[in-house]
């Protein structure tokens, strides 16, 4: 079995097993379950070509950009942006 990075920009996780983009990256479960948290921020105007632009930008950010946050977390980030 070879090693399968996972396709996304600075992300190091080896031994990946789900693809995406019509399988031609590999991605890791982490990564994925930030695209899922991602893909609940796309407007709903979003068109079927936007689907591959959007998942490619996100191959392309930085892992832990999408990381899903706690309600304490974004309390605290609201209040210290709008204090």
């Amino acid at each position: 079995m070879g090693v399968m990075a996972c396709g996304r920009r600075g992300c190091e996780e080896i031994l990946c097993t789900r693809t995406v983009l019509e399988g031609n990256r590999y991605i890791c479960e982490g990564c994925y379950q930030e695209l899922l948290v991602y893909k609940d921020t796309w407007a709903l105007g979003t068109t079927i070509p936007d689907v591959r632009d959007l998942i490619e930008g996100f191959m392309d950010s930085c892992k832990g950009l999408y990381a899903p946050a706690s309600g304490d977390d974004i309390d605290r980030e609201f209040e210290r942006l709008t204090s």
